[in-house]
């Protein structure tokens, strides 16, 4: 299953966006889809358009109990102005001929890259 990125924002009145992407005339890839749409987050976020910021894609994680083992799975990196982070995923294998399984979703630990990393401590929120 390909999983071609795309994102979305809260706005600072709290209503959701989608993050739509200008394409290029020509074809691009995933990756290079998924640059141009944390390019197009971070501008959002250094402009303080957004109090949440989130983009989906298609990766590969291990869990603990199989720190060997990476399966596709479906991930969300999430970001919030206040300094939370996270990306939670959730697995999946193709069964023959029924579709897909689903693992549980879980969350692991994500280094900010969207929002300026200044912009937790400006907030006044943080300390509450």
């Amino acid at each position: 299953m390909a999983i071609y990125p795309m994102a979305a924002a809260i706005r600072m009145g709290g209503a959701l966006v989608p993050v739509i992407l200008k394409l290029p005339e020509r074809e691009i890839s995933a990756v290079e889809a998924a640059e141009l749409l944390k390019s197009g987050l971070r501008t959002l976020a250094q402009q303080q358009q957004a109090s949440a910021l989130a983009i989906c894609y298609g990766g590969r994680v291990s869990i603990e109990e199989e720190p060997g083992v990476k399966r596709d799975a479906i991930v969300v990196g999430l970001e919030h102005v206040d300094g939370e982070s996270m990306d939670v995923c959730v697995r999946y294998r193709k069964r023959r001929p029924l579709g897909y399984a689903f693992e549980e979703a879980i969350t692991l630990p994500r280094t900010r890259c969207l929002f300026p990393a200044d912009s937790a401590e400006a907030n006044p929120r943080v300390n509450e």
